[in-house]
């Protein structure tokens, strides 16, 4: 399995136990952490009508979305 790692505001990254740990305070497991970033980076793609297309970047951003809204 790949390691994730997650972007902050101060450009460090965060580990795939950082966030889980995070993630449990928020009774978030991996696996929905996951799936919530899926279905941002897919909204993300959606809203330019899938043109254009960069799926990394779209996932990248979607999960320091998702990572930013758990951590807050």
């Amino acid at each position: 399995m790949k390691s994730t790692k997650a972007a902050t505001s101060t450009g460090k990254s965060k580990t795939d136990k950082e966030v889980s740990i995070k993630a449990t305070e928020n009774t978030v497991t991996p696996e929905e952490r996951n799936h919530m970033i899926a279905e941002a980076a897919y909204f993300r793609a959606e809203h330019r009508a899938f043109q254009g297309a960069n799926l990394e970047r779209d996932w990248l951003e979607s999960e320091v979305e998702i990572d930013n809204l758990l951590t807050s």
